[in-house]
């Protein structure tokens, strides 16, 4: 997913429309099918009532950063395309603490 976004950022840079169409369009994808529900999805397998109350606090809060924070850097000297590859690295990063430190839960117990 990451390097659909960073595909996305070159396309704007380069100001090649239909690309950056077909970049977004297999980004959405991907992210709709993979990552996109797998963090909800994930709190409520691995967290007991209180837990998952903070843990859905939590995703909430980071998308009401982005949906703050995005506007102003789309409008800053970064322009979309900056925009773009901010969020490509932020998402290399969360695949990086994925494989870190996300486990496995197929076939545990809620003890």
């Amino acid at each position: 997913m990451g390097i659909s976004l960073a595909a996305v950022g070159y396309f704007q840079l380069q100001d090649m429309t239909s690309p950056l169409i077909i970049g977004l369009c297999i980004f959405i994808t991907s992210f709709q099918f993979t990552a996109g529900p797998i963090a909800w999805m994930y709190a409520a397998e691995v967290a007991v009532d209180t837990a998952l109350g903070f843990c859905v606090l939590g995703l909430f809060i980071s998308l009401l950063e982005k949906a703050i924070t995005i506007e102003f850097i789309v409008h800053s000297f970064l322009g979309p395309h900056g925009m773009f590859f901010i969020l490509s690295g932020i998402t290399l990063l969360g695949a990086v603490f994925i494989v870190l430190f996300v486990k496995e839960t197929a076939g545990l117990t809620d003890k």
